[in-house]
């Protein structure tokens, strides 16, 4: 099922990495409601941000498909708590990931205004 759930444990931004062997790759997964759809994006270390694919949530599994300039990667894995693990194939290789979810940040506190100087 293509994620509904007002309270799904995915809400939020995870810290996403996969090993190449070449280097790494890393960035976040967030994912947010629109209206009552769960949809994510890929949001790699420059900022730009691709909506996934074929999101799929069913039980502890997901899926989900980023599409990219090197092409289309097709990730499944299982949730577990605040982790995510699984794989993608590219062309020569199965690539292992992983993914943490990020604590809920909170806007900061107004600032109280320091009292000028005293006046006498």
């Amino acid at each position: 099922m293509a994620g509904t759930a007002s309270a799904s444990p995915l809400l939020g931004s995870w810290a996403f990495r996969a090993e190449t062997g070449d280097r790494p790759i890393g960035g976040d997964l967030r994912f947010s409601l629109e209206g009552s759809e769960l949809v994510g994006f890929y949001v790699g270390p420059s900022g730009k941000a691709t909506r996934l694919i074929s999101l799929l949530v069913s039980g502890d599994q997901i899926a989900f498909d980023i599409v990219g300039p090197l092409g289309k990667w097709h990730l499944v894995g299982t949730v577990a708590g605040d982790r995510m693990s699984g794989t993608f194939e590219t062309i020569t290789r199965t690539i292992s990931w992983i993914a943490a979810k990020k604590p809920a940040t909170t806007p900061p506190a107004p600032r109280t205004p320091s009292p000028g100087p005293a006046i006498r």
